[in-house]
């Protein structure tokens, strides 16, 4: 074997050692985001009231007088489960009438419910989005009484955010790379043995 093939062979070598390497850095970042995916999501699964962290809960106040008010949640995927409360605080003059669009009532599990609250009642319900592929629990608001106000406290939570669907996800390109880099590494090290019998 003369200089040159020698020299070509080192480079194809390291050329070989590099992409093993690469591909096994990727496969590692890929493992790293499946643990902390999975760990997300089993967090919003099982998480209450009582223990949230900052991303998982929204709470807001809203004066609520001669204007109509609007209590919404963000956009989420379908089958995604949000708990949402609403409290008419004490010192508020007026009960206040709490209503949801008659299109969207049935595009959600359990349906949308009318309600009102007197100073001081709460409504909580934990709401299943069934209907359209994106959507919000949205409720809009007014005071009872003319010429009158009140303050609502509202918070929601999210105890399950899906998907999207049709989405490929971080489990699937965690396996093609693992498949992925076992084939790479099976074929260089074939070829390496191959090159050292014909060495």
């Amino acid at each position: 074997m003369n200089k040159k093939e020698i020299v070509s062979k080192r480079f194809r070598n390291k050329r070989d050692a590099k992409i093993t390497s690469m591909l096994a850095i990727y496969l590692v970042v890929l493992f790293i985001f499946s643990i902390t995916n999975t760990i997300h999501s089993c967090s919003a699964t099982t998480s209450s009231s009582a223990g949230l962290t900052i991303t998982e809960k929204t709470s807001e106040e809203l004066f609520v007088d001669n204007e109509m008010g609007q209590i919404a949640t963000g956009l989420y995927y379908r089958n995604s489960i949000i708990q949402i409360n609403i409290t008419v605080l004490l010192h508020s003059n007026s009960s206040v009438e709490i209503f949801c669009e008659e299109a969207a009532i049935e595009h959600y599990s359990p349906i949308l419910a009318n309600f009102t609250l007197a100073p001081g009642e709460s409504f909580a319900e934990s709401y299943t989005l069934s209907g359209r592929a994106v959507s919000s629990v949205v409720y809009f608001c007014w005071c009872t009484l003319n010429n009158s106000n009140a303050t609502i406290q509202w918070w929601y939570e999210v105890l399950f955010s899906a998907r999207p669907e049709g989405f490929i996800g971080i489990d699937f390109l965690f396996i093609s790379g693992a498949f992925l880099l076992s084939t790479m590494t099976l074929v260089f090290i074939t070829k390496r043995n191959s090159n050292k019998k014909n060495d």
